[in-house]
């Protein structure tokens, strides 16, 4: 759940960052949300400066306008940011998931923590399933997998797990 954009945004900076030659991958963020008011405000890539405080000045520069409205000043994500990244609505509970393709990374961070302990599971099997041989798996810190999943995902660090094969 991509919630108002934070997490993604932040991803896209730090691969930003660290990928010389970025003309050369062919990279892209989907961020999902099932709540279209949170998605609202992810796309539109407004925050408050506060929201932004741990964020090194020189980052905030690069990838955000300065913008007043109504006499506040808030940071705009920039165009070169925001176009990798495509929001859309979707419910993880969904029984097919719509996606055409394989992910080489899926973030799903402090949200299987609602679920009882068979419907992450079954959230993590079909994750699984779209994730690229070798791709990975970030969960949140306080989250654990289901014991069935290490014939599939092997844990390679804290709330990390890359896929079998």
């Amino acid at each position: 759940a991509s919630s108002t954009g934070e997490e993604p945004y932040t991803i896209m900076i730090c691969l930003m960052e660290l990928i010389s030659n970025l003309h050369n991958w062919d990279l892209k963020m989907l961020a999902t949300d099932l709540s279209t008011k949170v998605l609202a405000k992810a796309k539109n890539g407004i925050y408050e400066k506060k929201q932004l405080q741990s964020m090194p000045p020189i980052l905030i520069s690069k990838y955000f306008d300065r913008i007043e409205r109504e006499g506040c000043k808030y940071y705009h994500v920039k165009p070169l940011l925001k176009n990798y990244i495509t929001y859309a609505r979707f419910n993880l509970m969904s029984e097919r998931f719509p996606f055409k393709g394989k992910f080489d990374f899926i973030f799903c961070r402090n949200v299987m923590i609602y679920f009882d302990r068979p419907t992450q599971e079954t959230l993590v099997n079909k994750l699984a399933s779209f994730l690229e041989p070798r791709g990975y798996l970030f969960i949140g810190h306080s989250e654990t997998l289901p014991v069935s999943t290490k014939s599939y995902l092997k844990s390679i660090g804290p709330a990390l797990y890359q896929k079998i094969g």
